[in-house]
């Protein structure tokens, strides 16, 4: 598993969580109890998964050193927020935010 990949694990199941939501709506107006049943299910699974990935990815973060790196890395995996928002909110370029987040990323995973 990529860097990537472990970082955006927590947001890939919000996002699961949010479209078997809205399938297992359409099945309830529609009438069907099983695909409903069968959905909310899959939903709760979904949720679960993304809480379990959010406490270890957290658990990662808070023991690097550096706190430029634990904010952006917060921010961006945990608060899916774009690199130009984290930038206005802790007061750097794009650019220098992408280079905390690259050294964080590298950080992460030396331990």
């Amino acid at each position: 598993m990529t860097t990537e990949e472990y970082l955006s694990k927590p947001e890939k199941y919000r996002h699961q969580a949010q479209v078997y939501l809205k399938l297992a709506r359409h099945m309830h107006r529609k009438g069907n109890s099983a695909a409903y049943a069968n959905y909310t299910k899959k939903h709760g699974e979904a949720l679960r998964k993304s809480h379990i990935w959010e406490t270890r990815l957290r658990q990662a973060i808070s023991s690097l050193s550096c706190e430029d790196e634990k904010m952006t890395l917060e921010l961006k995996y945990l608060q899916c927020m774009t690199l130009d928002e984290i930038g206005e909110i802790i007061g750097y370029s794009r650019r220098h935010v992408h280079r905390i987040l690259k050294r964080g990323r590298e950080n992460l995973f030396k331990r």
